[in-house]
């Protein structure tokens, strides 16, 4: 049955009881929509549109054509737009300031006008013939984008991505999949459960196993951090699965766990963070998500270095990580991040660049770099793990997160995280939604930090500031990190610390 869920969106509820096992509906192919059953799949496909973006184009003209498409009542249905960030209006795009997605959005809508412009429109107007040239605008591409963005996800390997009615009215649920039920090549065929996950070229096959390896890469992080917040796996478990063979003509989509009559039905989108729910789908989990993260924007990274180290060594150390890693290339932006993670962990990219920043020169760069490609780091790394951090890597770190916590709590014009939930807690308009994902988001990110000042707090670099030496060696104690123009200057560890644990648990954000 489906009815209204939570906020705006629909959702798919059990009339009956439901064992695990069953097949909830069979859907066949010929009723999704991809590049490939669109009416103008010959013009995409002449035109080399393949991937997402003549995705959206497909859409874009079904829709355009009315009744006349055969997806015309299922278009009909959807909401006249998903209410993504690239849509959002100051204010909410204002409660993002400091997590990256204002960024993200503005290059969305820059590239957006750009496929529009470049692409989508001369297409147009070339096959005038065939589109409905004076529906082909800029506001109702970015309509279809939105579509696309939220709704899609794969048919299968031969067919790509699509639009797949019914399939995309269940709602996302955290679900804590065992990376060792799932081969490091992915779900095989098609990913069971993923949703809306989308490449340029559905046909690159780097880019699926580049997929594939990222989603297990997540769900292996997700298991350690699950066991640290105390989640069980088997209080978390999918409750549907989509089975889609590429010689078979249907896609299934079948219980895997039992479901009790009236509660609702959900999909498992993927191991998410909460940026990435917010970014692909315009909400937040308000429980706790084991696959959450603070992204370290590089360029903030940079300027962290530059202000501890000065611009040459800075200069120097992010020419050498340009030289001999992937770790500041900028075509990486999408493999390589810099994440602080929940219970006190980064990611080995991060703990990386900043051991490399560290070194003073390039032959102890070097070293560093073999140790790290000679040993076998883990998927994430504990800030208080004395194997893989330094005192100079902690100090390096808590300069980070200084600067991230600064950027991030001071938002102009809003004071009170508290009084924007009371507003719109209980309501369902775009607005209402918008803020309260966003107000969400920053709630979790906030813990993130938290964790980690936590663990910083806990770590060696407390004793080393305190002039203890009892576990840490004399050369750690004068590390050069600490005679850096920026430490020198800084307030005592501790009043750091108390400085940044009383930010990240205030209510407030900014003047």
């Amino acid at each position: 049955r489906v009815r209204v869920g939570s906020g705006m969106a629909m959702g798919v509820f059990a009339s009956r009881d439901i064992s695990a096992g069953e097949i909830l509906c069979t859907i066949p192919k010929e009723t999704c929509l991809t590049v490939k059953t669109s009416s103008i799949s010959e013009i995409l496909q002449g035109e080399g549109l393949d991937g997402q973006l003549g995705l959206i184009v497909a859409v874009l003209h079904e829709w355009s054509l009315g009744a006349s498409s055969k997806w015309h009542e299922y278009l009909a249905a959807l909401p006249s737009r998903e209410y993504l960030p690239f849509f959002w209006r100051g204010d909410e795009l204002k409660l993002l300031k400091g997590i990256g997605l204002i960024e993200r959005a503005d290059e969305d809508m820059a590239d957006l006008r750009d496929d529009f412009e470049d692409v989508v429109l001369p297409l147009a107007r070339k096959n005038n013939a065939t589109f409905r040239v004076e529906y082909i605008t800029l506001k109702n591409f970015k309509r279809a984008a939105s579509w696309v963005s939220s709704r899609a996800f794969q048919v299968d390997p031969k067919d790509g991505d699509g639009m797949i009615p019914l399939g995309d009215l269940f709602n996302h649920k955290l679900a804590l999949v065992e990376s060792s039920e799932i081969p490091e090549d992915g779900w095989g065929e098609a990913e069971s459960g993923s949703h809306g996950e989308s490449s340029t070229d559905v046909n690159d096959s780097y880019a699926q196993n580049q997929h594939r390896e990222d989603y297990w890469y997540q769900l292996r992080r997700g298991e350690v951090v699950s066991s640290a917040l105390g989640l069980q796996a088997h209080s978390k478990r999918m409750e549907i699965e989509f089975s889609s063979q590429v010689e078979s003509d249907a896609i299934q989509i079948v219980a895997s766990s039992n479901i009790t009559k009236g509660n609702e039905i959900h999909n498992f989108y993927g191991p998410w963070s909460n940026d990435e729910l917010v970014y692909r789908y315009g909400f937040c989990l308000e429980e706790k998500n084991p696959f959450d993260t603070v992204k370290v924007r590089k360029e903030l990274f940079l300027d962290a270095a530059i202000e501890l180290f000065g611009y040459d060594r800075a200069y120097d150390g992010s020419l050498f990580m340009r030289e001999h890693t992937n770790l500041l290339h900028h075509q990486h932006v999408d493999h390589v991040l810099f994440e602080i993670l929940p219970c006190g962990y980064v990611n080995p990219e991060l703990l990386s660049a900043m051991q490399l920043m560290l070194d003073p020169d390039n032959s102890t760069r070097e070293h560093s770099l073999q140790s790290f490609q000679s040993a076998s780091m883990p998927h994430m790394v504990h800030i208080k793990d004395t194997k893989w951090f330094s005192v100079g890597t902690r100090a390096i770190l808590l300069h980070i997160i200084e600067k991230c916590v600064m950027g991030f709590v001071k938002v102009k014009g809003v004071t009170s995280i508290s009084l924007i939930m009371s507003e719109v807690n209980g309501m369902a308009t775009e607005e209402s939604v918008s803020k309260r994902a966003a107000i969400l988001l920053r709630k979790s990110q906030m813990k993130i930090f938290s964790d980690a000042i936590g663990a910083l707090k806990e770590s060696p670099l407390q004793d080393i500031k305190r002039g203890k030496t009892d576990s840490i060696s004399e050369s750690y104690y004068h590390h050069p990190v600490f005679e850096t123009p920026s430490l020198k200057k800084a307030r005592s560890f501790d009043e750091r610390i108390a400085n940044l644990s009383k930010a990240v648990a205030s209510p407030s954000l900014g003047k």
